[in-house]
């Protein structure tokens, strides 16, 4: 899939790596006689390419999984709950505010999208009260394009129009959620049920698979859990600086 190029950054070692408008980074090395760009090596040169596709295998992948971002929010940092009995978590990343919980006041500003999310981390932060955004953890989702009830999968289809994740959000694996009232994402059952106890999870409370959580929604749809629907949901968060 072609993406422009916005800008670029170094990579640890000094290479340069080319930041596409879909939120990926992409290597443009000059290394001949393997690789030939010898634009890259001048600040010139790279100005020159600004705005020129490559094809970005991520998003292709994102594709061929039939992930889309669905939305970003908000939500307060905090340790993992004394009443939380489920060994090797370090922090819970549901999407589900029931343990974790967002902005005071965020849903009264009606600026969330249908599925009670943010169309942008701009719109997301922009809910977080002045003052007290080091307090937070920004998230970014990426939603399977099925949904599952009483054990069967359907094909299903977000409609919200969301800008794609910068380089500094990273995935930390997927949850489930159900969508049983309204629009909005509702509970998780890892967190919310407690299911992480039985299951196996990741350190962040998610499933560490995608096809581990098509496996678990799979499962939550068909009974003892919420109602459903279902939905899997790839977790992103904007990485957290040094001290903070």
């Amino acid at each position: 899939m072609l993406r422009p190029i916005a800008s670029y950054h170094q990579d640890d070692v000094g290479d340069w790596v080319a930041d596409l408008t879909c939120g990926h980074g992409q290597h443009v090395r000059h290394k001949p006689p393997f690789f030939l760009r010898p634009w890259v090596v001048t600040a010139e040169g790279r100005a020159s390419m600004l705005g020129t596709p490559l094809d970005c295998v991520l998003c292709d992948r994102e594709q061929a999984a039939g992930l889309s971002v669905c939305g970003y929010f908000p939500k307060q940092k905090q340790p993992v709950p004394a009443t939380f009995e489920v060994s090797g978590i370090t922090d819970i990343a549901s999407v589900s505010c029931c343990i974790v919980a967002g902005p005071p006041g965020w849903l009264d500003r009606w600026r969330h999208n249908d599925l009670g999310l943010f169309d942008s981390a701009e719109l997301a932060e922009s809910v977080i009260p002045e003052g007290h955004i080091d307090e937070y953890d920004l998230f970014a989702y990426r939603v399977l394009d099925q949904q599952f009830n009483e054990g069967r999968s359907s094909p299903w289809t977000a409609s919200v129009q969301c800008a794609a994740p910068g380089r500094d959000f990273e995935p930390l694996g997927f949850d489930v959620v159900s969508r049983s009232s309204a629009s909005s994402f509702e509970c998780s059952p890892l967190s919310c049920n407690l299911a992480a106890k039985s299951l196996a999870k990741n350190e962040h409370c998610l499933f560490a698979t995608l096809d581990d959580a098509i496996h678990g929604a799979t499962a939550f749809s068909a009974g003892h859990f919420e109602p459903g629907p279902y939905h899997v949901v790839e977790v992103l968060r904007r990485r957290r600086q040094t001290g903070r």
